[in-house]
């Protein structure tokens, strides 16, 4: 393996490293919601609503990354 596909590799490993700290992050904050009833998706908090896109773009990215493609 060359220099540049090793920076390359590196670069991608640190991206999913991230991504998936902050899903575990996510994750931890999310077990306080409580069980995703129809009533209490209906009357999630913009806070909330946050949280879950914030969870379902890193999960995306985390799909999309360049070490998921081998």
């Amino acid at each position: 393996m060359n220099d540049r596909s090793k920076d390359k590799l590196g670069a991608a490993l640190q991206e999913c490293q991230l991504h998936a700290r902050l899903l575990r992050q996510g994750q931890l904050e999310a077990q306080s919601i409580g069980p995703f009833t129809e009533d209490a998706i209906e009357n999630l908090s913009d806070e909330t609503r946050r949280l879950l896109d914030q969870l379902a773009y890193r999960f995306g990215r985390l799909q999309d990354s360049n070490l998921s493609s081998g």
